[in-house]
């Protein structure tokens, strides 16, 4: 639990959120399902669902990182207008909560608890940028 949760963060719990999901599809819910065929007596595990999560982050067109990738693309676009198109379309989400103050934050609730989004420089650091070692590299190249 950071002081301040910002793009970085999101994306890892987004990664972590997606591993989570997959591990229970796959591994204990065959699990399960291998038990139940065997006759081996277990106590069934309660499976939390994350596919709504998942859904608020990456669904097509209004997920937060789809409306990120848009307002990226804006040249009038500024992590304000990114808060605003987030609180329009998932403030009734319940995995999903807006301040009461008007403060440039949006919380997620995840798997692992609810995390606070601080978002300013999120339009910058969604910016497909190459390191400048990277570049040079390339320039450097005589292989198309």
């Amino acid at each position: 639990d950071l002081e301040v949760n910002s793009f970085e963060q999101l994306c890892i719990n987004f990664a972590n959120e997606q591993l989570q999901n997959f591990l229970n599809k796959t591994l204990i819910s065959q699990e399960q399902e291998e038990y139940n065929a065997e006759q081996i007596h277990w106590h069934p595990v309660q499976l939390k669902n994350f596919h709504s999560c998942l859904e608020l982050i990456s669904s097509r067109p209004n997920g937060i990182l789809r409306i990120l990738d848009d307002q990226t693309c804006l040249p009038q676009a500024t992590d304000h207008t990114f808060l605003q198109k987030c609180h329009y379309h998932h403030a009734s989400n319940p995995f999903y909560t807006k301040p009461k103050n008007p403060m440039p934050v949006f919380t997620i609730y995840h798997y692992a608890g609810a995390v606070t989004y601080q978002v300013h420089n999120f339009l910058n650091k969604n910016q497909d940028q190459f390191r400048t070692e990277i570049v040079e590299l390339f320039a450097r190249s005589r292989i198309k």
